[in-house]
């Protein structure tokens, strides 16, 4: 499994000529610091499906699930989360995957308590609570639901529990790639190996160009 983390350049780049129109029209409606996360996020999606079939990035269509969830084929699963200046990729092949990073917030813990466990909650460090969101999001993002499925999750013992499906699934913590105070997680039905690469605008462009 492939993690790819990208900073938002402070430089203003054009890329809207790496973008379709079905690109452009999917962020149009976005206020302008979100639309260029997107777009960015994007180019990044177009990069790793470049690395892995060395398709122009004109022919390069980006489709969506329901809840909005970005795909390119059924082989080629990836999912990619936003956080502030950071954008944060993974994939694998033929197998379901989601992934989340968040910034530390004291605010979390009050969504948690709603999930059990209340008072473990409570004692945990911001720190522990951002992880235990993490790996809600990352679930969720995993199964392609989003937060609408968000009433079926538990909280216990600082892991989480879908009370509707008994399948069995792991979850990597990748706070230790991460820059200081952001923490994340993915999420697999099956354990994997990670390969985690910290990635620039240039070393996108310069692929997309080739």
């Amino acid at each position: 499994m492939k993690v790819y983390l990208f900073k938002i350049p402070e430089k203003k780049y054009n890329i809207n000529k790496y973008l379709l129109i079905n690109d452009l029209d999917y962020v149009k409606d976005y206020i302008t610091e979100i639309k260029q996360k997107k777009m960015y996020g994007i180019l990044l999606q177009k990069y790793i499906i470049k690395k892995n079939y060395n398709i122009p990035y004109n022919k390069i269509l980006i489709k969506r699930r329901e809840y909005n969830k970005p795909y390119y084929n059924n082989i080629l699963n990836y999912n990619l989360s936003y956080n502030k200046d950071y954008i944060i990729i993974t994939y694998l092949y033929n197998k379901p995957v989601g992934i989340d990073i968040q910034y530390e917030d004291s605010n979390i813990k009050d969504i948690l308590t709603k999930y059990g466990n209340k008072a473990q909650i409570l004692k945990n460090s911001i720190e522990y609570n951002t992880k235990i969101w993490t790996k809600i999001e990352s679930y969720l993002k995993m199964i392609e639901y989003g937060l609408s499925k968000l009433d079926d999750i538990q909280i216990l013992d600082n892991n989480i529990i879908d009370k509707t499906n008994n399948k069995k699934f792991f979850q990597i913590d990748i706070s230790n790639f991460l820059p200081d105070k952001i923490h994340g997680s993915i999420t697999t039905y099956d354990k994997e190996k990670i390969y985690f690469n910290y990635i620039n605008i240039e070393q996108i462009i310069n692929l997309l160009n080739e």
